[in-house]
């Protein structure tokens, strides 16, 4: 399927303006010091603030590069723009619906879907590894962390016990997710 021309309609307008209305209501009804957070704001290390917007600018491209890389193992061609973008409407939409980042896949999948008919289980087949990547490499940090903690003499107590349980129960649903998504022959 070609790509869509994005073109402005009403609702193109209406909508970021009733999105500004409820904002300045927002201000307006919980007596926001709108003058107060800009002299905080003077006070910020700004450099610090961009360095923080880069990493996650960096860290989104990565993982938008990895769902590209599965997307394409799996025949689903997507660009990495696209791929992209399509990772940002997945974070938004999980900011808007927090369900455990459900509604963000759920998004991915129904946003490639309508590019590509017929593709939404190899989608979901790629979100579902990445996501099992992404728990592997989580368990193994934080197995490395607190092997280090421990070993400095900084970890004790209880929480070696929470850290313990921590990493117990990430593996144990790792083994499930994996157990589960090993076709039987």
């Amino acid at each position: 399927m070609a790509s869509q021309k994005y073109r402005i309609t009403w609702k193109t307008v209406v909508i970021p303006l009733f999105g500004l209305l409820a904002f300045f209501l927002y201000i307006y009804s919980f007596n926001v010091d709108i003058l107060r957070i800009a002299a905080t704001a003077r006070t910020i290390n700004l450099y610090l603030y961009l360095l923080a917007a880069a990493a996650v600018m960096l860290d989104t491209w990565f993982f938008s590069v990895a769902w590209y890389v599965l997307l394409r193992f799996l025949s689903v061609k997507l660009s990495i723009v696209k791929s992209f973008l399509f990772v940002w409407v997945g974070i938004f939409v999980d900011t808007l619906i927090p369900a455990e980042s459900i509604s963000g896949e759920l998004s991915k999948i129904y946003l490639v879907a309508r590019e590509h008919n017929g593709s939404s289980g190899k989608v979901a087949a790629s979100l579902v590894t990445q996501r099992l990547i992404g728990m592997a490499i989580n368990v193994i940090a934080l197995f490395v962390g607190a092997a280090f903690l421990f070993l400095q003499g900084q970890l004790f107590g209880i929480m070696l016990v929470i850290t313990l349980l921590m990493i117990a129960t990430n593996v144990l649903f790792l083994g499930l997710l994996l157990l589960l998504s090993v076709k039987e022959n």
